[in-house]
């Protein structure tokens, strides 16, 4: 009696061992891409995630996401929207919390305690900048393949435009509320990109500045391209620039090209989309050779 009691009891013991140590080995297994969850908490970090993460892995994205100035507006519309809190993310219980703006320095450690990982998509100069941060948020997404696809067809389009004709035309970047992008900024860059010399190289005018009204007026620019006059919320002052007759006047009698906001709102991958696009409206106007931008394949997320 007592030899069988023993006998269970070892035998019970033995596949406690088993059973623990067949869960290790589970869990030493990364999860894969399609199990990896994830939440995005500003409608900047949403287009890293709606441009790498398979549909079924998006928990949520921010509100801001389907707004006009979103470039992945369409593909937000498939997913959840919530407003970004801490308590609204550790609520949807993901695996992977991208923000870009919307964070801060202790919010690694805040998801960290329940077991969540923070992955901030970083402040953006340049082009390596960018794709840089297509490497990291798809990595932790588990999209290392498709992060690489998508840099490759990119730096192919970027160096597409680097090859193309420039002109020695002068273009002035406005916005609704009246202020020019200068040297050093994201905007003045993807002008030159698109391959036109700018207002703010020639007059010295460095980061963001009001419109130079009284120097365009006297020294004119070849072409005013404008961004941001699609926004109905974007609030515009009644003492605002874009509101003077004669900024007005200009962009009457000037080729204008009005770019919408989903290329310029963020430093992304989608820089060289707006360049594309500045391009091709250009080459309407006849100012260069005829150009199409290249066509996205159809989107085939409403089929996810």
């Amino acid at each position: 009696m007592l030899d069988d009691l023993t006998k269970k009891r070892k035998n019970r013991a033995l596949m406690q061992m088993v059973v623990s140590a067949f869960s290790a080995v589970l869990t030493s297994f990364p999860l894969l891409s399609e199990d990896l969850k994830t939440v995005s908490t500003d409608y900047c970090a949403d287009q890293f995630v709606l441009a790498l993460a398979d549909k079924s892995q998006i928990k949520a994205v921010s509100k801001e996401a389907l707004d006009a100035h979103s470039f992945h507006r369409d593909r937000a519309r498939y997913v959840p929207t919530f407003g970004g809190s801490a308590e609204e993310i550790l609520m949807q219980e993901s695996d992977t919390v991208v923000w870009s703006w919307r964070g801060g320095a202790n919010v690694n450690k805040l998801f960290a305690r329940t077991g969540t990982t923070a992955v901030q998509v970083d402040y953006a100069l340049s082009a390596d900048d960018v794709f840089r941060n297509v490497s990291k948020i798809a990595g932790a997404l588990g999209k290392v393949a498709e992060g690489e696809v998508m840099i490759t067809d990119y730096k192919a389009r970027l160096l597409t435009l680097k090859g193309m004709p420039k002109t020695k035309l002068k273009a002035v970047y406005v916005t609704q509320g009246g202020f020019t992008a200068g040297l050093g900024t994201f905007v003045d860059n993807v002008i030159k990109l698109s391959g036109f010399d700018t207002v703010a190289d020639e007059m010295k005018i460095n980061s963001w500045q009001p419109v130079p009204l009284e120097a365009l007026v006297l020294n004119p620019p070849d072409v005013i391209i404008g961004s941001f006059f699609d926004l109905t919320t974007s609030a515009k002052s009644q003492w605002g620039l874009t509101r003077h007759p004669l900024l007005n006047k200009m962009m009457q009698e000037i080729p204008t090209i009005l770019v919408p906001s989903k290329y310029l709102s963020c430093n992304g991958f989608f820089f060289v989309d707006g360049a594309e696009y500045i391009r091709e409206e250009a080459s309407k106007l006849g100012l260069f050779p005829p150009y199409r931008a290249p066509k996205p394949e159809r989107d085939d997320w409403a089929g996810q």
